[in-house]
């Protein structure tokens, strides 16, 4: 119950965010300069690329034994999901919304992950999990390709 509580308040905490998009992005500058700050202040690509690490770590960690071990690390992918959520808006709303999209789903994953009862159960997360994650991915492209980085 707790964690349907979790989603919940996830779900609402997204909301908050696509509402005040219009209201707190900063409207000064290029699109190319905002998007450059923003990126550059909220560690956008490192961020994402910790996201990914940890996917990668519980995907690895399925071989072994501890299935307690592989639920603190979707803990983990969890907690770095929420933190990069709290970034958001972007000052471009497709990247937001792509953002928004990709945090949300993989946050949904790691709750069935951390209540999973099989190793099986939860390698079948981290490929859904892998999924999301190109929708994170597509945003930074994005970002990239507004502020003319590769």
């Amino acid at each position: 119950m707790k964690q349907f509580g979790k989603a919940i308040n996830f779900a609402v905490l997204i909301i908050i965010c696509l509402i005040s998009v219009s209201c707190s992005a900063d409207m000064s500058g290029s699109a190319q300069s905002r998007m450059k700050s923003w990126m550059e202040g909220t560690s956008l690509v490192s961020s994402s690329q910790q996201i990914l690490t940890d996917i990668k770590n519980i995907k690895v960690s399925i071989k072994g034994d501890d299935l307690s071990s592989l639920h603190s690390l979707c803990v983990v992918l969890g907690n770095d999901v929420q933190d990069a959520n709290g970034n958001l808006p972007s000052p471009n709303t497709a990247v937001t919304n792509e953002l928004t999209l990709g945090y949300s789903q993989i946050y949904n994953l790691t709750i069935s992950c951390y209540k999973a009862t099989t190793k099986s159960q939860i390698e079948s997360e981290v490929t859904s999990m892998n999924n999301s994650y190109a929708q994170i991915q597509d945003a930074v492209s994005v970002g990239n390709a507004i502020v003319g980085s590769n």
